[in-house]
C-alpha cells in the first residue's frame, strides 16, 4: 500500500467519522431542544415567577473523557418566592426534576472549568445535597455564555458577589504566559509570511524526507502548551485558542525555518551544478544529488536552448537534505532574453 493511498484512506475515514459525530450531535441537540420547548409551553407563568432556559450536567459528566457534548441535557430553571425548581430532560434517562427552598440553595461560580465543559461557563447548584452544574442556554452562540450565565447567577442569588472572571472576559495581556504565547505566535506568523514568501530568495525543490509529513508532529508538539497555560491560570477557552494559534504558527513557519537552518548549516553555501537539457524546460542533473528540474515559465526562453546542451543551476544543499534553487541568475537570464526579444521587435 503506497503512502499516498494510506493518507487518502485516513483522510476519508476521518471525514466519515467527523460527519457521523456531527450528525449525531445535531439530532441529539434537536431532540433535547424540542423537549425544552415543550416544558416552556407547559409552564404556567404567574406574577413573581421567573424562568430561564438552561443546559445541565452532573459533576461526573465533566470527568468523562469520551463524550459528544459538554452538557447532558436541556431544561428550564424556575425561581419563585417559595424556592427553586429545575425541570430537565436527559437523552437516556428522560425527565429529571429537582427543587429546593431558596434558603437552603447553594450556588457558586464554576466558570469555564476546562475542555470537558466545552466553550461554556457554568455555575454549581446544590439543591438539598443534589449537586448539579447549569449554564444559560445560548444556543450556538457560546461566546456569550459567560455574560448570560453570570446574569443567571445574579438572578438566582443576588446576594452573591461574582468573581472577576465572571464579570469580564479574560485579558491576554495581563497574564505573562498568555502574553508570551500570543507574541511568539504572531512573530512566527510574521516569519512565515515575510521570510517564507518575500525575503528568502531560495526555492525549495526537493527534501530527502518530505517535510509535510513532519507538520502533524509539529502540531502535536504545540498541543503541549495547553497544560502549561492551564497551570498558569489561563482559562480553558483561551488556552485552547492560544494552543491552536501556536500550532498553526509553528506549522506555517516550519518549512521557512528549516530552509534557513539548512542554508546556514550547509557550510559551502550555494554552488553551481551541471545539468543537461533533455527537452524544452526539462533539465537533468549530471551529478548525483540535485533533482530533475522542469521549468514551465518562459517556454520561449527554453525553446531556444538546444536539447542536449549543458546548463548550470545554483543550489544550496545542507545537512537536512534539502535542495534549494537560487533562481536569481535564471531570472536575470529571463529578463535579458525578454529585452532581446523586445529590441528585435523594435528593430527596422
Amino acid at each position: 500500500m503506497t503512502t499516498n493511498l494510506l493518507l487518502h484512506l485516513v483522510m476519508w475515514f476521518t471525514t466519515i467519522v467527523g460527519l457521523g459525530i456531527g450528525a449525531r450531535l445535531y439530532l441529539l441537540n434537536k431532540s433535547l431542544k424540542a423537549e425544552q420547548d415543550r416544558m416552556v409551553r407547559e409552564l404556567a407563568i404567574q406574577p413573581g415567577i421567573s424562568w430561564y432556559r438552561i443546559n445541565i450536567s452532573r459533576p461526573e459528566h465533566f470527568k468523562k473523557r469520551l463524550k459528544l457534548s459538554p452538557f447532558e441535557g436541556k431544561g428550564i430553571l424556575i425561581r419563585s418566592p417559595q424556592g427553586l425548581r429545575l425541570s430537565a430532560s436527559f437523552p437516556e434517562e428522560g425527565k429529571f426534576q429537582a427543587q429546593c427552598e431558596l434558603a437552603r440553595m447553594r450556588v457558586r461560580w464554576l466558570g469555564n472549568v476546562g475542555m470537558a465543559s466545552g466553550n461554556l461557563h457554568w455555575i454549581g447548584l446544590d439543591l438539598d445535597g443534589q449537586k448539579l452544574a447549569v449554564c444559560a442556554d445560548t444556543g450556538l452562540n457560546a461566546v456569550s455564555s459567560r455574560e448570560a450565565t453570570a446574569d443567571l447567577m445574579l438572578s438566582l442569588a443576588p446576594q452573591h458577589q461574582l468573581p472577576e472572571s465572571a464579570r469580564q472576559d479574560f485579558a491576554l495581556e495581563k497574564n505573562l504566559a498568555s502574553l508570551m504565547v500570543a507574541c511568539a505566535s504572531l512573530a512566527l506568523i510574521m516569519v512565515a509570511l515575510f521570510d517564507g514568501a518575500m525575503f528568502n530568495p531560495y526555492e525549495l525543490q526537493l527534501a530527502s524526507t518530505p517535510l509535510l509529513y513532519w507538520i502533524p508532529f509539529v502540531a502535536v508538539l504545540a498541543s503541549g502548551l495547553y497544560p502549561i497555560l492551564k497551570a498558569a491560570k489561563v482559562p480553558a477557552r483561551e488556552s485552547v485558542t492560544l494552543t491552536v494559534l501556536a500550532g498553526a504558527a509553528l506549522c506555517l513557519c516550519f518549512i521557512p525555518i528549516c530552509k534557513r537552518l539548512d542554508q546556514g548549516l550547509s557550510g559551502t553555501g550555494a554552488q553551481m551544478y551541471p545539468f543537461v537539457v533533455k527537452s524544452v524546460g526539462l533539465l537533468e542533473a549530471q551529478v548525483p544529488g540535485p533533482p530533475t528540474m522542469r521549468f514551465v515559465k518562459m517556454p520561449e526562453y527554453w525553446a531556444q536552448v538546444p536539447v542536449g546542451s549543458h546548463y548550470s543551476l545554483r543550489f544550496v544543499n545542507g545537512p537536512l537534505g534539502m535542495w534549494q534553487l537560487d533562481p536569481r541568475e535564471l531570472y536575470s537570464a529571463y529578463e535579458a532574453f525578454e529585452n532581446e526579444q523586445a529590441a528585435a521587435k523594435k528593430a527596422p
